[in-house]
């Protein structure tokens, strides 16, 4: 892969021309990374070959699932993606989504409650009518997250 940067004072935004075969196995993750930087997911319907875009409003949270991800929608639907939770834990880095359990991320934009649970764990229930389970592990980091709203 060959990558070239041209930087020019006064232009607004950022321009991305990628030139590579269609069939790269590679063209997924890297179109994947691209969006996540602009706020969207790029993710195929069941076992699809039809890339979709989902913006982040839309997701509710994201699902490890081998070899990559389900990216589940506040409406029901469920995309799967060619990335790995781990990198898109990384990706999303500064926005709404957490990390609540080593097999989810959620956006916290879609929890419209919070119980406490035996053993130190949570559970957030999500817009949808969905409920995920934060492990111990992951709870403080729902606690620091309502701390920060006072």
């Amino acid at each position: 892969m060959r990558i070239f940067i041209d930087e020019k004072r006064g232009f607004e935004g950022i321009e991305v021309h990628l030139v590579v075969d269609p069939d790269n196995p590679r063209l997924p993750r890297l179109l994947e990374l691209l969006r996540v930087s602009e706020g969207k997911f790029i993710a195929y319907e069941g076992s699809g070959t039809v890339r979709k875009v989902l913006p982040f409003a839309q997701v509710a949270f994201i699902e490890a699932h081998e070899p990559g991800a389900l990216i589940h929608c506040m409406d029901g639907r469920v995309f799967e993606s060619a990335q790995r939770l781990f990198a898109l834990e990384n990706a999303l880095g500064g926005t709404e989504f957490i990390r609540i359990s080593k097999q989810l991320i959620v956006n916290f934009d879609a929890v419209v409650g919070i119980r406490p649970e035996l053993n130190g764990r949570m559970v957030l229930e999500l817009q949808g009518d969905t409920t995920v389970l934060v492990s111990r592990t992951y709870a403080s980091v729902i606690k620091q997250k309502l701390a920060s709203w006072k």
